[in-house]
């Protein structure tokens, strides 16, 4: 049986069951699963927020008056098909900016690498926010994540770091 962390078929013949809920396998449609389906209503990913959670904050982009994208992931996991897709969408976006979060961003090199690249998109490299590393003895501690969360709640929208993920390799 498999259920939570993915909620689409494995293909996997020999595993019996999947959970799921009608968003994921809604009843009007035929189900892609190999898998026979155990269906529940209600939703079958559950999430409570930790008492530490800061409280939700209201869209950045209205206090701003712009879209701040942002991708908090390794930048190991983006490869050129990824940053050209979001350099057209900073194109198609003329006021949009760019968050990128990772500790390399903390060394000259690393930073150059990635405003050269998006400049030699024809992104204005003002509009990019490259973030260096949150401080390690404050970023695990239960109750002390302000900065990183902070930082996320600055965001108007997260973008994925693969656009498929036999590309996320490095360049």
């Amino acid at each position: 049986m498999t259920w939570l962390g993915y909620f689409n078929t494995t293909g996997v013949e020999a595993i019996d069951y999947i959970l799921v809920d009608p968003i994921v396998a809604p009843p009007h449609e035929k189900p892609p699963f190999v898998e026979k389906l155990l269906c529940f209503e209600g939703c079958y990913l559950a999430y409570q927020p930790p008492a530490y959670a800061p409280a939700v904050n209201a869209s950045p982009f209205l206090t701003n008056g712009y879209v701040t994208y942002g991708c908090f992931n390794a930048i190991s996991k983006l490869a050129k098909p990824v940053l050209e897709t979001w350099g057209e969408i900073l194109r198609q976006n003329p006021t949009a900016r760019l968050a990128l979060k990772d500790r390399a961003f903390d060394h000259v090199y690393a930073r150059e690498k990635y405003t050269d690249y998006f400049g030699g998109l024809g992104i204005d490299t003002a509009r990019l926010i490259l973030l260096g590393q949150t401080t390690p003895a404050i970023r695990w501690r239960r109750g002390s994540r302000s900065t990183s969360r902070s930082i996320h709640s600055r965001t108007t929208a997260a973008l994925p770091p693969a656009k498929r993920w036999r590309w996320a390799c490095r360049w």
